[in-house]
Parts: C-alpha cells; structure tokens; sequence
C-alpha cells in the first residue's frame, strides 16, 4: 500500500472535510492498494496539544562539524567535497558546515568523539580514564570487519592474518601489556591502539615488540586496504603521530 497523494486543510478536496473536523484537520492522506484495488482516504487529525520546548540545537549552520567516511566509500566523499569539506590528513576527517549536511547521508557520519577530543585538550594516557580491550572484544572487532571486507581485501587479511596476541609497545603500551596484533606481513606487524580505538600498521624488528605508535582511528578493513595500495600502487594511507599536547584546532587554515 502507497501513500500517492497528501493535502494540507485549504487544499482542493478537503473543504467538506474542513467543515467537518475543523483545526483538528491536520492532513488528508489518499493511499493505494494494488492487492485489493482500491484507493483508500484517510484523514490526520489532531487530538491534543501541549506545551513543547524543543532541545537546542547540538549544533549551529555554521558550525564545522567533523564527518568520517570510509576510505572506499567515493560516492560519500565526493558528496562531502561537493559541500564545500576539507580533508584534514592529521585527523584523518572531513570538516564541513553543518547546514551544508544537515538531513543528508554526510549529517550520519558526523563524528561525535572528535569534539570530545579536542575540547578536552588530550595530552595522552596519563590524563585519560582508560582500559585496555579485552581478547573477546578485539575479536568481535575481527569478525564484524571481516563482514565487511571486499573480496580483495579477505584474499590478502587470509594470508596475513594471525590470532590475537599481545604485542609489547613502550611507552603508550606499557599500562595495556602491550597492544593486540592481528596479523603480520612481511616487516610489518598489523595491531590495534586500544587508545585511540583504531587499527594501525607499523615496523618490527624483533617479532613481538611493535617499533612505532601511530594513533590512527582506522576499521580493519581499511588498515587491509591500505597494505593493498601499498602493495600495487606504492602508497598508503597517512599515519598519524601519536597525541602531543597543547591546543587542537579543528578544521584548517587558509
């Protein structure tokens, strides 16, 4: 059954109908039933009113607000630039004018822990109330990614992937006992920083022990794809250094 057709009171066909519910007349809905062929007429009406103060608004039309989008999702992130985004590299996050995505698939995106982060002035895990990801949660982490890899990316996560194990890292893991890797490839060892809540790669020289901390906020997913531009195109995506203190600014200077 489709809704084809609706009509605000004053509209031609709801004059009688007016007449009959008076202000209570909110609309006149005509819907259709192919099943049993028939058109259907129905009325909206209204049958209480009450005082309503409406929340403010989390944010303004000018606000920046901060949209994360999915390295493979293009149609999303030409969207985001057709808005007038900005990719900021450092955060690895598009920065757009709320009114610009408002009511669209961009205002979905927006991600909330972003401003947390940078009102908050985050200088690193001495000042966070933080705990370290459990084995069952980084393996539901795993399985949920695995849902969603492209064909692709599970032929080389296949090959490369390992079972969770604690990797150690100094300093940032040290209050963890380390970080979990997930997979290994040659040189580089695939793990996720439970403090910036992302997936990240990085260089080992003896197995075990991870030698860089990067702070990247990545799904697994796209950790693998980006092994995968490595490997046939010779690029990968940025990484970020891990937190250092002082003020953050969002979005970019011109």
């Amino acid at each position: 059954m489709k809704t084809r057709l609706i009509l605000k009171p004053g509209q031609r066909g709801t004059k009688s109908l007016a007449q009959e519910y008076g202000d209570t007349l909110l609309c006149v809905r005509f819907r259709y039933d192919a099943k049993l062929r028939q058109r259907l007429k129905k009325v909206e009406l209204i049958v209480e009113r009450s005082e309503w103060t409406p929340p403010p608004q989390r944010y303004t039309a000018d606000t920046l607000v901060p949209v994360r989008i999915e390295v493979a999702d293009m149609p999303l992130r030409l969207q985001a630039k057709a808005a007038g985004g900005r990719w900021n590299p450092e955060k690895r996050l598009w920065y757009v004018k709320y009114s610009k995505i408002a009511g669209t698939a961009l205002e979905k995106h927006i991600y909330v822990d972003a401003k947390f982060r940078l009102d908050n002035n985050w200088l690193g895990i001495s000042k966070m109330d933080w705990q370290p990801i459990t084995e069952s949660d980084i393996w539901e982490k795993i399985i949920q990614a695995e849902k969603r890899m492209n064909a692709e990316q599970m032929r080389l996560w296949t090959v490369i992937k390992i079972d969770p194990q604690k990797w150690q890292q100094t300093p940032y893991g040290t209050k963890g006992n380390g970080f979990w890797a997930v997979a290994v490839i040659g040189e580089s060892v695939v793990w996720f920083n439970d403090i910036e809540d992302g997936f990240n790669v990085s260089s080992y020289k003896k197995f075990g022990v991870i030698e860089e901390y990067w702070c990247n906020q990545d799904e697994l997913e796209w950790t693998v794809q980006s092994l995968l531009n490595c490997i046939q195109n010779g690029y990968s995506l940025p990484k970020c250094s891990p937190p250092k203190p002082g003020p953050y600014e969002v979005g970019w200077k011109k």
